[in-house]
């Protein structure tokens, strides 16, 4: 089962919870389950040529940072993953990747020269998911 999938059985169940009792829950997939997340960044890494480790780490190098990104990104609109979930794959905290992610859509937006440089190499990607 894909992510994309289980995430329409959650939305379906947070409806019918909702309806039949009134109470509001926000569920998720937990990252000690996802099994293919090396396997859905791998692209990404291999056109940046770095490894998750790099990605991982405290490195606040500006490429690793638009990277991490790119990849909160992804994970979140194309897999439909929570920024929890998100943050723990990544290493980082929620506020730091929600920032991030609208930093991102601002240098995407005003055509930041090295955001596109990684942005570019990955768009596709996203194109082949949806």
């Amino acid at each position: 089962m894909s992510n994309r999938q289980a995430m329409r059985i959650i939305k379906e169940a947070e409806r019918k919870i909702l309806d039949e009792t009134g109470i509001k829950m926000a569920l998720c997939i937990d990252a000690g389950h996802i099994e293919n997340v090396q396997t859905l960044l791998n692209p990404f890494l291999e056109s940046w040529n770095v490894s998750m480790y790099r990605i991982q780490s405290e490195d606040t190098f500006r490429p690793l940072v638009l990277m991490r990104y790119i990849l909160a990104l992804y994970l979140r609109k194309v897999e439909c993953l929570k920024f929890k979930v998100i943050a723990t794959i990544l290493n980082r905290d929620m506020t730091t990747l929600i920032s991030g992610m609208d930093s991102l859509h601002g240098w995407l937006i005003t055509g930041d020269e090295m955001t596109l440089k990684y942005y570019n190499k990955v768009k596709h990607l996203f194109d082949e998911q949806v």
